[in-house]
């Protein structure tokens, strides 16, 4: 381990920007100057997210096919757009739009050594295509010690990621993304599977490191501990967790914060749009990355009024403009009135929690829309359930799949099947099926509604 403050002040200003291209001394500047921005009045805030849209709206309707045609189509300028008003009238960008030609997508006044070609995970379906800018990078990793500032991590202390291998085969790349991350302090920990070998790997590993940090979507931790409990291994002391990639359910909080002995966050972001919104030390919310990103939320039929689809408009990538994007999930802003009371001082946005995706609601045969929040809190109500999945089967069957531990109860798949029908008003017919695995997708995350 190198001491963290040469890793501060010497490895990732001069040596890091080396090895990975970043820039790192003006990565530290950002930071410096987005966590003053962060204080500013909401109304400044407000002003400037608004003038940066301005700018990029004349941008996408000047130089991307697709938003010339949809602004043209909808009778709309550039010039019109001169209030939050005016922005919340425009035409909606839609994953469909990225899965079609990449030149229509594609800002034409964007050199080629000035973009590269991205993907998105496709955990949630076909992975949507599209470019983004060569500097992105330097403004995501700004973006992401900005929010480890927030929950009082900076840079050189040990981290660790749990995390499935997206990177492709082993090779020259791998070694050295492993030498990089060695010199900041960290260790990736990654496996596709979550079967018992990686797992006590994963135990060795972080027993001897002691990371300050341990990042990881909610299932796999919930797989790791479920792993050391079954083989009577004491779980790693660490005391911050962040939880991204997935919903955090008020259930695995509790449950990590115990076992790890860690204070817990959510982080909520996407490969399209990158860090969107982060906890702080308050935990009163995620604080949305206004610097970055603009998010609203927009009515879905059958949830409550404060709830909405999402809609994001990523503020610096120019190569494919993501202006009033809909990125597929739930979330809930905070109450205008409160939104900038944070405890922590810092007067930006924020959300109240995120729901989970569109596409993980249930629809009842009479037309109701139950959001992940209704089946999530069943493994609040029940001891024992660790993992969960949904699977709707037509016309109107719910099957409740779950992993649980010691705790579950004898008779828990009768009170699953009670509180769920409570839940939705009786309108389904519902099994319960308790299993030793659930299945991950490709990315490494849980689907958690499956539609048959």
């Amino acid at each position: 381990m190198i001491n963290p403050w040469t890793v501060r002040h010497v490895v990732y200003p001069w040596v890091f920007p080396l090895l990975k291209r970043a820039p790192g001394r003006r990565i530290m500047r950002l930071v410096e100057r987005w966590e003053e921005q962060s204080r500013w009045p909401p109304e400044r805030h407000a002003e400037e997210s608004l003038r940066r849209i301005q700018g990029l709206v004349r941008h996408a309707f000047e130089n991307v096919p697709l938003y010339r045609e949809k602004y043209r189509a909808a009778g709309v300028e550039p010039g019109d757009i001169r209030t939050w008003e005016d922005f919340s009238r425009l035409p909606r960008l839609t994953r469909d739009d990225l899965h079609g030609d990449r030149e229509h997508i594609l800002a034409g006044n964007v050199a080629a050594r000035d973009r590269q070609f991205h993907h998105s995970s496709g955990s949630t379906g076909v992975p949507a295509t599209f470019w983004i800018d060569r500097e992105r990078a330097s403004l995501i990793f700004a973006n992401y010690h900005l929010n480890m500032r927030w929950i009082g991590s900076e840079v050189g202390e040990r981290q660790a990621w749990l995390w499935p291998d997206q990177r492709g085969p082993r090779g020259r790349g791998t070694r050295l993304r492993r030498f990089q991350m060695r010199l900041l302090n960290r260790i990736f920990l990654i496996s596709p599977t979550l079967d018992d070998e990686p797992m006590a790997y994963f135990h060795r590993r972080l027993t001897r490191f002691r990371p300050e940090l341990l990042v990881s979507f909610p299932t796999r931790m919930a797989y790791f501990l479920r792993f050391c409990r079954r083989h009577g291994l004491s779980v790693p002391q660490i005391p911050r967790l962040l939880s991204t990639g997935e919903t955090l359910h008020d259930h695995q909080r509790t449950d990590f914060a115990e076992a790890f002995g860690a204070e817990v966050y959510d982080r909520y972001g996407s490969i399209e749009l990158g860090d969107i919104a982060h906890e702080c030390t308050a935990h009163e919310g995620l604080h949305i990355n206004s610097h970055r990103v603009n998010v609203e939320t927009v009515p879905v039929e059958g949830l409550d009024g404060d709830q909405g689809m999402m809609v994001i408009t990523d503020l610096d990538n120019l190569a494919t403009p993501f202006i009033r994007y809909e990125c597929g999930d739930i979330g809930q802003l905070w109450p205008e009135g409160t939104r900038h009371a944070c405890p922590c001082g810092r007067t930006l946005p924020r959300l109240v929690r995120v729901l989970g995706r569109v596409r993980d609601a249930i629809e009842s045969p009479s037309g109701r829309v139950y959001s992940r929040v209704v089946y999530s809190r069943v493994a609040r109500e029940i001891p024992g359930i660790r993992l969960h999945q949904i699977i709707q089967r037509p016309p109107n069957t719910l099957v409740y799949r779950c992993q649980v531990d010691s705790e579950f109860p004898e008779d828990g798949r009768e009170l699953i099947a009670r509180v769920f029908a409570e839940k939705t008003d009786h309108e389904f017919q519902i099994e319960v099926e308790v299993v030793d695995h659930l299945e991950m997708t490709p990315s490494g995350k849980l689907k958690m509604l499956i539609r048959e």
